[in-house]
């Protein structure tokens, strides 16, 4: 698998997980940081297999849930992607690693809670004690 392919396909990957819209300059940041950890090995063929069931599956969801999602072999890192992209972090043995400050900003858990990111308000001093304009 070509790194433009890679990369493509944990975009797709990535877009069908979170339902959200995926930054590329992001996914690839975050593709790196999976092909560096102990598991990273293990993500071309998870990718082969989701290019391969976009293409032949008459019922992706179904095919994604029991072929990606529930399977052990697939499914942990399935789960480290979206852990990924909604916190920026990995876990490991109980351990957090996160990436830079950019990727923790960026999260999608803070668009999907309606909240901004600890210490990355974007509002004016004491625009906390009003009520949110929406």
């Amino acid at each position: 698998m070509t790194t433009d392919d890679a990369l493509a396909g944990f975009v797709a990957l990535s877009r069908y997980l979170t339902g959200a819209d995926i930054a590329s300059d992001l996914a690839a940041a975050y593709l790196a940081r999976v092909k560096a950890e102990r598991f990273g090995t293990r993500i071309e063929p998870l990718i082969a297999l989701f290019r391969s069931l976009e293409q032949s599956s008459t019922d992706l969801e179904s095919d994604v849930r029991s072929q990606i999602i529930q399977s052990s072999e697939h499914g942990p890192l399935a789960q480290q992607v979206m852990l990924l992209w909604y916190t920026s972090a990995f876990e490991d043995s109980s351990q957090w690693k996160f990436g830079t400050p950019d990727q923790h900003f960026r999260a999608l858990i803070w668009p999907a809670i309606g909240a901004h990111p600890p210490a990355l308000s974007g509002g004016y001093f004491g625009y906390w004690k009003y009520p949110p304009e929406h």
